[in-house]
């Protein structure tokens, strides 16, 4: 599926190199989320992922960048490619979104789920160590 979009400079690098980390820093209301948010749906687009959304505290799925995924999922028309499900956002190439709070994971369990492809840390500096 090919989507044309005018991505944001700097999260260009996140759909055309190819570095093992990205890390982006800034304040709040810098973009940062929903620049990373349009960038990941189109990956997710352009081939299968897993891409598992994380944060240190996540008590409700409301508090996950879900509502953020699902928001560039309309602004992009994509709205046949994918399913949302109350936990989940499924594409019909086989991608899937996962949402996850730290507080009631460690790193044995997170690294226990199988076959991710991209890991979204949000507000990693709230992470304890």
């Amino acid at each position: 599926m090919v989507v044309n979009v005018d991505l944001l400079e700097p999260f260009l690098p996140l759909i055309s190199d190819n570095y093992t980390y990205y890390i982006y820093y800034g304040g709040r209301g810098a973009g940062k989320s929903e620049g990373i948010a349009e960038a990941l749906i189109l990956l997710s687009t352009q081939q299968q992922h897993r891409i598992l959304c994380i944060r240190e505290v996540q008590n409700t799925i409301s508090e996950s960048v879900k509502t953020t995924l699902e928001n560039w999922i309309n602004k992009l028309d994509l709205n046949d490619f994918f399913k949302i499900t109350k936990d989940e956002i499924i594409g019909a190439n086989g991608s899937k979104f996962i949402f996850k709070g730290m507080q009631t994971y460690n790193a044995v369990n997170i690294k226990s789920i199988a076959n991710i492809t991209i890991t979204w840390i949000e507000e990693g500096e709230a992470f304890s160590k």
